[in-house]
């Protein structure tokens, strides 16, 4: 089992979502012809991804994740949806997760994918185990967001305080 969490530990995807593979599905929370995110954290089960902590959909609910040890690591895995817009979409930038134990937390993950009009929505999953260190830690995305016949690209910057205790 061991290995096997190693082995997710380095899991960044980037991958088209689909009903029949997804256990969940990401809901809109903004205007759909404009570019839009939305994001989770989750825990439990093999892959970390069972129980929702904490995502956009719920902003009022508080991110709080129990810290791994030496005994008992928690795996929890971070999906981010990179939603169509009016447009083909492109999405550029990273996502940092920096409760996330040893390389994983220390580093962005890098986003770069296009979105066709209409499509379902593009997923950027990153897992891991929760760092063994309480305290509280900003998660942030930060994107640029072009629009096919757009000249202007559109920002979107999103933040979220995670307790780690």
């Amino acid at each position: 089992m061991h290995a096997f969490c190693r082995a997710i530990l380095t899991v960044c995807l980037v991958l088209p979502l689909s009903a029949g593979c997804a256990g969940h599905r990401p809901t809109h929370v903004a205007a759909e012809s404009q570019p839009h995110i939305t994001w989770e954290i989750r825990t439990g089960g093999d892959l970390g991804q069972d129980n929702l902590v904490c995502g956009s959909p719920e902003p009022t609910r508080e991110c709080v994740l129990g810290a791994s040890s030496e005994r008992n690591g928690r795996l929890v895995t971070v999906h981010l949806y990179l939603h169509s817009a009016a447009q083909q979409t492109s999405y550029l930038g990273v996502m940092h997760a920096p409760f996330l134990q040893g390389a994983e937390g220390q580093k962005g993950h890098d986003v770069s994918a296009t979105v066709p009009r209409g499509s379902r929505p593009v997923g950027v999953t990153v897992s891991g185990l929760v760092t063994p260190k309480r305290g509280d830690y900003t998660f942030s995305i930060s994107l640029d967001t072009k629009q096919a016949g757009m000249a202007a690209s559109e920002p979107i910057q999103q933040q979220a305080i995670v307790e780690v205790k």
